[in-house]
């Protein structure tokens, strides 16, 4: 007759088991639920509607329903800039960065962003161009 410590041993284990492979099929029925459900993905906004977020913070921002171009002329807080440029991309999905300058070198001296429709729209990541 076995020792009941093994037989313990042995049912610790098998609870262990269970509990991992429980929390397993879990996540992943939830990860397949979000997926099939669409939760995840973001609303495309519209080329004007992204031209306004640059507004609001402080840029000169036009569009033509397929880019979207901003432009700074006050350089004095170059990492004012940067952080407008930055938050108003993240406040526009399915567009992706084509273009960005800052300094004297570039085409419009400041600051410049241009923003593409993305290839995929806003789930896909499409290639760097």
């Amino acid at each position: 007759m076995k020792d009941p410590v093994v037989y313990r041993e042995f049912g610790y284990k098998s609870l262990i088991f269970a509990g991992v492979f429980g929390l397993t099929a879990a996540g992943l029925y939830a990860a397949s639920f979000v997926q099939r459900s669409g939760i995840g993905k973001t609303a495309e906004v519209e080329a004007q509607a992204c031209a306004d977020k640059f507004t609001a913070l402080g840029a000169s921002a036009t569009s033509d329903g397929t880019a979207v171009r901003a432009t700074w002329t006050d350089l004095s807080d170059p990492g004012r800039i940067a952080g407008s440029a930055s938050a108003a991309s993240l406040a526009c999905p399915g567009w992706k960065l084509k273009a960005y300058c800052i300094g004297s070198g570039c085409d419009v001296p400041g600051a410049s962003l241009e923003l593409g429709r993305s290839a995929e729209g806003a789930a896909g990541e499409p290639p760097i161009e």
